[in-house]
């Protein structure tokens, strides 16, 4: 099987945005951010990614966002291909109370909105499936 071709993390910075050159993670090796696709091991470099990198990153949500914005594969904010494929499906689900939008993030028990940046505590509000 020949080995797949990772983006280089340490590259020149240019081609990171902004944001990027903020994040806890940067300069990093890749290989801590796509791991072998193996179920245990993807577990355990997400594990280890938000122990060590994401749960304190300072650009935590850009990272989201414009992971399912360009639909990145690895692990990105903490999280994995998988896990945000779940969040981009079309579902019944929260909507921001000033807004509208349906990108919502849970952090640390608060709603955040991802279009407006708005947070509040508690449930988020849902619409009401029309049959």
């Amino acid at each position: 099987m020949e080995k797949q071709e990772l983006p280089d993390r340490k590259a020149d910075t240019p081609m990171f945005p902004e944001w990027h050159l903020k994040a806890a993670c940067f300069g990093t090796e890749a290989e801590c951010f796509f791991p072998p696709e193996t179920e245990v091991s993807e577990d355990r470099a997400v594990f280890y990614a938000k122990l060590y990198f994401c749960d304190h990153c300072p650009v935590l949500v850009k990272c989201l966002e414009s992971a399912l914005l360009n639909g990145d594969i690895g692990i990105w904010a903490g999280m994995t291909t998988f896990q945000r494929n779940q969040l981009r499906r079309k579902r019944n689900r929260a909507k921001c109370p000033i807004c509208e939008n349906r990108k919502l993030i849970k952090v640390q028990g608060h709603w955040l909105c991802l279009a407006c940046g708005v947070s509040w505590n508690g449930q988020a509000r849902t619409e009401e499936k029309a049959e």
